[in-house]
């Protein structure tokens, strides 16, 4: 009787170290994850300082394999997407670039839907890739870019925010659209 009472006290007490263990493993790897994607983020932002959109897009990549809901990495991967869409020689890459650009944007807006600058990077790509769009396609009327809802997204997210708006009635002058013009310019008056 004692041999099986002393039995029943051991196995609580080792299923216990053995949850323990299991758990803390499981809690580090997920915290190595995330500690990779900064990391990688890290050397990215540095890399992106230096206007070495390539190299950062490489560190942007692992920290996305370790860790893909990583706000900041799409954000980043945009941004260098984006510079080496802006660099290319001929449209269609650059067009192609840009639709990259845009994706890694949106994944970004997706997980941090507050966050008006992501908004309007889109707003300002968009407007970029309707520009390239007519390039390359003239003979089509209308284009698929519509850059105006991400402008409203950035300016909904930061109503007193000069440069989103500033940015907003540049596109609008641009394009001549004369009302919504008005009402921007009127709303740069008020910030």
């Amino acid at each position: 009787v004692n041999h099986a009472m002393n039995i029943d006290l051991k196995f609580p007490k080792l299923f216990f170290t053995i949850l323990i263990a299991v758990s803390s493993v499981t809690m580090l790897y997920g915290l190595s994850n995330r500690l990779t994607s900064q990391y990688q983020v890290y050397r990215a932002v540095k890399l992106l300082d230096d206007n070495k959109p390539n190299q950062a897009l490489d560190h942007l990549r692992i920290a996305l394999s370790a860790n893909e809901n990583s706000s900041a990495a799409h954000r980043l991967s945009g941004e260098a997407l984006s510079r080496i869409s802006a660099t290319q020689k001929y449209a269609k890459a650059s067009y192609l670039y840009g639709i990259k650009a845009k994706n890694h944007f949106q994944q970004a807006l997706a997980l941090d839907p507050n966050n008006g600058e992501n908004a309007y990077r889109i707003a300002r790509l968009e407007a970029r890739l309707e520009t390239l769009y007519r390039l390359l396609h003239p003979d089509r009327a209308s284009t698929p870019h519509k850059p105006g809802h991400y402008f409203h997204q950035a300016i909904q997210s930061r109503p007193c925010g000069i440069s989103y708006h500033y940015a907003y009635a540049r596109y609008l002058q641009r394009k001549s659209i004369r009302g919504e013009l008005n009402r921007t310019i009127e709303n740069l008056g008020y910030i």
